[in-house]
């Protein structure tokens, strides 16, 4: 419920410095995609999007989701599908449910994975928080939603 989950983010106030870590790092890019799936999940509720939106405040983490959500970048890794339970999960918020990539495809595929999370992400923390971002943030993230959402429709089709 709410109050447990107000609760357990004010208990942990620091648990920002380890889902960035998750979103940043480079060895691992299934723990990143799987950091952009947790970012993406607490941004959908009032109390851990302050969560999300201290995360979202480092420059690194800014700069590789900008990076997630403008194709062509150069500096985006193939990030990696989450497996399991969280594919479950993550089929559940798709509009279009997922189907097994094949070899060739997979590449794009997990690009177009992480690509939407980065995307469902940005959309829930400008819903939750939007009105109290800055005006050049609020631009900033909502140029994100516009190259974002036409990448992951691209990837769609």
């Amino acid at each position: 419920d709410s109050a447990a989950k107000a609760s357990f983010f004010s208990k942990h106030q620091d648990i920002s410095k380890p889902l960035s870590f998750m979103a940043t790092q480079r060895k691992w890019p299934a723990i990143r995609s799987e950091g952009w799936f947790i970012l993406a999940m607490l941004a959908r509720s009032e109390e851990s999007v302050g969560v999300v939106d201290d995360v979202l405040r480092d420059p690194e983490v800014y700069a590789l989701l900008s990076a997630v959500l403008t194709p062509n970048t150069g500096d985006e890794e193939t990030p990696i599908s989450p497996v399991g339970e969280t594919a479950n999960m993550l089929s559940g918020m798709m509009v279009t449910k997922p189907t097994e990539p094949k070899p060739r495809q997979q590449g794009e595929e997990m690009k177009w994975v992480g690509r939407e999370n980065a995307w469902v992400l940005v959309s829930e923390v400008l819903r939750h928080r939007g009105g109290q971002m800055d005006g050049l943030r609020k631009t900033a993230f909502e140029n994100l939603i516009g190259t974002g959402g036409e990448a992951v429709l691209g990837g769609r089709q």
